[in-house]
C-alpha cells in the first residue's frame, strides 16, 4: 500500500492562519512606508521644480515667480512657475504642478520669485513644510524644503516626527 501524500485540510488551515497572523502585523506598516514616500517624493518634485525656476531666471535673463495655485499659503492643490518677459518664452507658465494627494504643503508666502541671478528677489530665504495630511501620521518625518537667500533649494527631514517644531 502506497502512503498518502498531500495535506490535509487541518494543516492548510492552520496554514493560511499563520500568513493572516503576518499579513496583519505587516500592514501598519506598510502604511508607513506608503505614506513617508509621498512626502519624500513630493518634496523632491517641488525641489525640482524649484531648481527649473532658479535656472530659467538665469537663463531666460527675467524674474521667475513659482506661486501656490489654491491662494494664500496652502500649495497643497499644485503650484506654477511662470515669467513676464520675453513675451515668445513667457506666454504660457514654465512648468505646472497639480495636486498631491495625502500630502499638505505649507509656506508662509503665497508666491516668491527668483532674480535673473538667480537669487530669491527680496526674500531673506523661505521654507516650506511638505507633511502628510490632512490626518498627519505621528511616526511619519515630515520634510522641509529650505530655499537660501542664494536661491538653492535644499531638503531636511525632522527626525523628531514633531511637526510643531519645524525640522
Amino acid at each position: 500500500m502506497r502512503a498518502a501524500r498531500g495535506f490535509t485540510v487541518i494543516e492548510m488551515l492552520i496554514v493560511v492562519a499563520v500568513l493572516a497572523i503576518l499579513a496583519t502585523l505587516a500592514t501598519p506598516d506598510l502604511r508607513r512606508f506608503i505614506i513617508e514616500s509621498r512626502v519624500r517624493s513630493s518634496a523632491m518634485e517641488f525641489m525640482g521644480d524649484l531648481y527649473y525656476a532658479r535656472s530659467a531666471a538665469i537663463r531666460l535673463n527675467t524674474v521667475v515667480t513659482v506661486q501656490g495655485t489654491g491662494g494664500g499659503t496652502d500649495w497643497s492643490n499644485g503650484w506654477l512657475v511662470t515669467c513676464t518677459t520675453p513675451a515668445a518664452a513667457c506666454a504660457a507658465p514654465l512648468r505646472t504642478h497639480g495636486a498631491i494627494e495625502g500630502v499638505v504643503i505649507n509656506a508662509g508666502v503665497a508666491s516668491f520669485a527668483y532674480a535673473m541671478d538667480g537669487r530669491l528677489d527680496g526674500l531673506a530665504g523661505q521654507t516650506m513644510f511638505v507633511t502628510p495630511g490632512p490626518n498627519p501620521s505621528q511616526d511619519v518625518h515630515m520634510r522641509c524644503v529650505n530655499i537660501d537667500m542664494s536661491g538653492r533649494p535644499a531638503i531636511t527631514v525632522d527626525r523628531d516626527t514633531d511637526s510643531t517644531n519645524g525640522c
